[in-house]
């Protein structure tokens, strides 16, 4: 139809167009999304909650846990073996950031069961803190999105994150939006980018990102009104020839 149509024919090369800026944009902030997200939040979060356990912590436990650290990043370092065996000298807080990382170079090293198993471990334990807690709920569902492709699973799990007031929801929301992206739910994505760009309390590299999506979302909406109206027209106007055609077999 649009071959019979310039207007209509210059409209879907726009959205052609928009749909690369979308597809640029993805690729830009790809290290981001779903699995990419996972050493780059783990990092952020180990760092903070680990500045404030050292301030409190007994300085043995500290010693301990920032030696495993160091010798888990050793050239040729088995970092799994290094904090299996510095997890019986931890205690307190340390013993869950031990068990993070170990989870966290579990998956590095491609045993994805393991690892998802281990966050698991740590979400349902009564002896850690709820923000490392929900951390590890947020790591397994990322690597079930990466790695095992059950989306709907990996959505079941951050929904019970995303809510307003929660350690991890700004991260939480932020995949689910992704998410929804792959499942081609664009209009669930914008509502939840739409929230993330508008609330100002939203960190700001992940405030940029939703800003970045919302954008082309919504540029993507605005693009496809005219060519739905279009074909809904022609759509009327076939039917009508139609009955037309009927009415004259009739005569």
């Amino acid at each position: 139809m649009s071959d019979n149509n310039p207007d209509l024919a210059a409209q879907e090369v726009d959205e052609e167009l928009r749909r690369d800026q979308l597809n640029a944009v993805w690729k830009a902030y790809g290290k981001y999304i779903i699995g990419g997200a996972v050493g780059i939040v783990l990092a952020v979060a180990g760092n903070e909650v680990y500045s404030s356990r050292v301030i409190s912590a007994q300085e043995a436990n500290a010693a301990a846990f920032e030696v495993a650290q160091k010798e888990s990043v050793t050239e040729g370092a088995d970092a799994a073996q290094v904090w299996a065996d510095a997890l019986p000298q931890l205690t307190d807080g340390y013993v869950a950031l031990g068990e993070l990382r170990l989870a966290q170079v579990t998956a590095k090293n491609g045993d994805i069961d393991a690892a998802i198993a281990a966050y698991d471990k740590i979400a349902a334990s009564n002896q850690h803190d709820d923000v490392l807690k929900s951390f590890a709920q947020l790591m397994s569902a990322l690597l079930i999105a990466e790695h095992k492709g059950n989306l709907d699973e990996a959505l079941s799990r951050l929904s019970v994150l995303a809510i307003k007031g929660l350690p991890w929801y700004f991260s939480a929301l932020e995949q689910s939006a992704f998410i929804d992206l792959q499942q081609d739910q664009p209009d669930a994505a914008l509502s939840k980018f739409l929230l993330l760009a508008g609330d100002t309390q939203t960190p700001r590299a992940i405030q940029t990102r939703a800003i970045q999506f919302r954008d082309m979302l919504e540029s993507q909406a605005r693009a496809a009104l005219p060519m739905q109206s279009a074909d809904a027209t022609a759509d009327a106007v076939a039917e009508m020839e139609t009955e037309e055609g009927a009415a004259k077999d009739d005569e």
